[in-house]
């Protein structure tokens, strides 16, 4: 059986840790998977069959199952974050909010985003608080007004994980519990989704990351682990033909489902649907498969470092030519799975000895004299060494020490916020804002990359601002119209100007990028174009609106350095 498909649920976790990236960064050409919203929670029921087999399996204590849990995420999450807080305050790749809001929280304010960007514990809790912009202090609030506290993660991505920690923390209680208890927690966990739905609170926040709802996939997961063991684990060539099936339908489903031309919840629902089917068997199909487990050991870390990978490419200037030509997912894909074996060899596997000893139940925690004495040791016998041995063992050492010397300053003073404003992204940093004279997000037909269409007499963005913010406006366009002039004006007042090149410059790529103050409160941006379908011309007969101009790219983000390299700011114009 795996001589002819040697692969299952370890590569099934990295195709869906790769659609995660993909979903953050661009597409890849001939892969349409499924979306990251569905890929996070598609781990979480993959989350829920592991737990109950290996609680299954019994630990001494339930302090060692969470202490082997911890140490399973929280080592290479800590890396990321401490590699990411070093490379953005150093580079200034991601925005950051101003020293002096920093300054203004209050203390819990202060240990909350330590404590979650450090640890992600209780970083999903920071989706459903914001920052008071008087006082500093955390609060609680369904409309989400700004600053949020989630805006100020080093590891936006690593919201999951605090649903993880929950689900560690709660599974102890009822893993070793009869179907009917676990067919109740999922009962009530339904009824949490269903009074979300009721009581009005939409947005992916309160329908994707919301603990009580999420619950249902978790505990999904432990009942279809019980389903294996009841009916899956004896001897049957038919059950491992059909193993072998689900474990190929699952990777393709996972690969290409979503290229189907049905709606999205249509798709949300089939690919649920074959992936509880299906997990079972493909977890029987692949239990045995080394090499598969090897792939899928780098679906975490893979998940965890694409962001810093993702805001690290678009700094230089390859990633224009990345993006145009379709390559910018790929390389990022292929980046960060590099990183990933790194992060595996060099921070997880030494901890795997230790999460080994806790399973077996022979771990101890030893006398502080005994582990000074075992410390003394290692370095005696480190120096004694030949020299080869101990520049690789301290090099790396003294590397992270001198980084975190250096940029201890900056990494103090700065936290950082996401883009202000992206109308090619879902996610904003600033839910307070909408838009009017902008078309919907279509796709080239020439290279299929995304744009949209500007909308005259005037496109209009209105955004509030918690506080008074240097801001930048980035536009990437293209205009099919001779001529055609763009004036952006500013709460009344006009910011700059946009003039063509030459009249026969038609369709012609541009870039655009003027700053601004940012009042405190309502901003109102008005992009006012001289010239549309219709009034003068008509370049698009059988369309009938005012179109103007064709975005590639329109954002605006928070001015952090104003002697910043100008080419790495409009780098993230395109960013993620």
């Amino acid at each position: 059986m795996s001589r002819t498909f040697p692969f299952g649920l370890g590569l099934l976790r990295s195709i869906l840790a790769i659609c995660v990236v993909i979903s953050h960064t661009q597409g890849i050409p001939g892969i349409n998977g499924v979306d990251g919203g569905l890929a996070v929670e598609a781990f979480f029921i993959i989350s829920g069959f592991y737990m109950f087999m290996i609680l299954e399996g019994g630990y001494s204590t339930p302090g060692s199952f969470y202490l082997n849990r911890f140490l399973r995420l929280l080592p290479i999450y800590f890396t990321v974050a401490l590699a990411s807080a070093v490379i953005y305050s150093k580079y200034g790749i991601v925005m950051a909010a101003e020293v002096s809001q920093w300054t203004k929280f209050d203390i819990v304010t202060k240990l909350y985003l330590a404590v979650s960007n450090l640890t992600a514990l209780f970083i999903d809790v920071g989706l459903f608080l914001s920052i008071a912009p008087d006082t500093g202090r955390l609060f609680f609030s369904p409309d989400l007004p700004a600053p949020l506290a989630a805006n100020f993660l080093m590891v936006p991505q690593g919201w999951s994980l605090g649903l993880e920690y929950s689900f560690y923390l709660i599974v102890p209680l009822f893993a070793r519990k009869g179907v009917a208890t676990l067919a109740a927690i999922a009962a009530l966990s339904l009824l949490a989704r269903a009074a979300v739905s009721w009581s009005g609170l939409h947005g992916d926040v309160w329908d994707q990351r919301f603990f009580p709802s999420e619950l249902i996939f978790f505990v999904t997961g432990g009942l279809l682990y019980r389903f294996y063991r009841a009916y899956l684990t004896k001897e049957s060539a038919l059950l491992d033909t059909i193993s072998k099936f689900c474990s190929i339908l699952l990777i393709a489903a996972t690969l290409w489902l979503c290229t189907l031309p049905v709606g999205r919840q249509t798709l949300y629902s089939a690919y649920l649907t074959i992936f509880i089917i299906s997990l079972p068997f493909a977890f029987r199909h692949s239990k045995n498969l080394v090499f598969d487990r090897a792939i899928g050991e780098l679906s975490y870390p893979i998940y965890i470092c694409h962001m810093l990978v993702a805001n690290i490419i678009v700094q230089f200037p390859i990633a224009k030519i990345l993006q145009q030509h379709n390559a910018y997912g790929v390389v990022s894909v292929l980046l960060s799975i590099i990183l990933s074996i790194a992060l595996n060899h060099f921070i997880q596997e030494p901890v795997e000895q230790v999460r080994r000893a806790i399973r077996q139940g022979n771990w101890t925690v030893r006398p502080s004299k005994e582990l000074m004495a075992a410390a003394v040791a290692e370095i005696t016998a480190m120096f004694r060494s030949p020299v080869w041995a101990r520049t690789f063992a301290i090099a790396p050492l003294v590397v992270a020490v001198a980084l975190l010397a250096i940029n201890f300053h900056a990494i103090t003073d700065r936290m950082y916020s996401r883009t202000v404003i992206d109308l090619f992204k879902e996610q904003r940093a600033e839910p307070g804002y909408k838009t009017a004279g902008f078309g919907v997000v279509e796709l080239d037909g020439r290279n299929k990359t995304p744009f949209l269409w500007g909308i005259g007499p005037t496109s209009v963005i209105c955004v509030n601002l918690q506080q008074r913010t240097k801001l930048r406006m980035l536009a990437s366009f293209e205009s099919p119209i001779p001529g055609l002039s763009i004036r952006y004006v500013v709460n009344g007042l006009q910011a700059s100007v946009y003039n063509p090149p030459g009249k026969d410059c038609t369709m012609c790529a541009q870039d655009h990028s003027f700053e601004f103050d940012g009042e405190q409160g309502l901003n109102i941006i008005e992009v006012q174009y001289s010239e549309w379908n219709g009034r003068n011309m008509k370049f698009a007969p059988d369309d009938p609106r005012l179109l103007t101009v064709a975005y590639r790219s329109f954002s605006i983000m928070t001015v952090v350095d104003e002697g910043r390299d100008a080419r790495r700011l409009a780098a993230n114009a395109d960013g993620p």
